[in-house]
């Protein structure tokens, strides 16, 4: 059972959707051609239930912050956030092999020589400044690479660090900047761990099945080991601002917590909302459901706050410029 709470229009459906303005032709030839594969049933979609198995939830929005058809929906009962449908399996590899970096990526740089250096200087060493506290040497494997930033910084400061991505664009420029690298091959990683800790630095937002890559991941982990896990968390920030379609989940941290902790040997350390957050493995009663009761009433709430306060912003805005009145008059002059 499904009820609908959208919090403004921009999380309705468009009946002729468009990509943004803003758009470089990069990105609006990777924005048409997805949505053509969805269309042309090339890309197939298919059901993502919650993992608490539950049924009912609120679904908050139609659309993501590109304009493309997405349902993100809200359970009741645990307060994890997914989008379902989802691209299956062998859609959401080609996606990400073809799609996704020109979407997302495809505005802000105009090579990967230009994002490694930036991401290298500026955002890396927040990352490694995170880390360094708790790691000072050892097997790093960074489980979404891209371009091989972070394994290039660790490395430059004496861990043994691999990166795995299935871009091949990407990882063939790690590749040859003489990084170790592996290209979509998660076989290989069983062969070359285990690993001191692993980073999934926006990464786990982004999986499907969520409880397999969970046990995988823990099988490539030393026993003494620990995981990074870092992503946009639903409790700070804009949630429309995060909305796309390569998120499958949304997360609190206690609902991260709560997939974690019921799907693997792993406890949580240490973490925060915006979410960066640490686990290792140690014996402790995983995080109960029970704890989650309220939180979808979190998340709603935290929404609306978000949207009352745009919505004052816009206010203040159109007063200033001296729009607020005759725009008031015309809505009224409409009903």
């Amino acid at each position: 059972m499904e009820e609908k709470l959208f919090f403004s229009n921009r999380y309705r459906h468009q009946r002729n959707p468009s990509p943004p303005e803003q758009f470089t032709p990069r990105q609006r030839t990777a924005w048409f051609d997805y949505q053509n594969k969805v269309k042309t049933g090339v890309y197939r979609l298919t059901e993502n239930p919650c993992i608490c198995g539950f049924q009912e939830d609120v679904l908050i929005s139609e659309v993501d912050r590109y304009n493309l058809d997405v349902h993100i929906k809200l359970c009741k009962k645990c307060g994890l956030m997914r989008q379902d449908p989802i691209l299956d399996p062998e859609s959401l590899v080609s996606f990400y092999t073809h799609h996704y970096r020109s979407l997302y990526d495809g505005g802000e740089f105009n090579s990967i020589d230009e994002e490694f250096e930036f991401r290298y200087r500026h955002q890396v060493p927040q990352t490694f400044d995170y880390i360094s506290p708790y790691l000072k040497e050892g097997r790093v494997l960074d489980y979404g690479c891209g371009g091989g930033w972070l394994v290039k910084y660790f490395s430059d400061r004496g861990f043994e660090a691999t990166g795995f991505d299935y871009d091949l664009k990407y990882t063939s420029f790690a590749i040859g900047r003489g990084l170790r690298i592996i290209q979509g091959d998660t076989d290989q990683l069983q062969r070359k761990g285990p690993y001191d800790l692993i980073v999934l630095s926006h990464v786990f937002e982004h999986l499907a099945d969520i409880r397999g890559f969970v046990r995988k991941m823990e099988g490539l982990l030393h026993e003494n080991g620990f995981v990074f896990i870092s992503l946009p968390g639903v409790l700070t920030g804009s949630l429309f601002g995060s909305l796309q379609n390569a998120h499958v989940w949304y997360f609190t941290l206690n609902t991260l917590r709560w997939v974690i902790e019921n799907n693997s040997r792993w406890r949580l350390s240490m973490g925060d909302e915006t979410i960066n957050s640490f686990f290792c493995g140690k014996e402790a009663d995983p995080f109960h459901i029970n704890a989650l009761k309220d939180e979808h009433k979190r998340i709603l709430i935290h929404i609306l706050k978000k949207e009352y306060r745009r919505f004052c912003h816009i206010k203040k805005f159109l007063d200033r410029v001296g729009l607020l009145d005759p725009l008031t008059r015309l809505a009224n002059f409409k009903r």
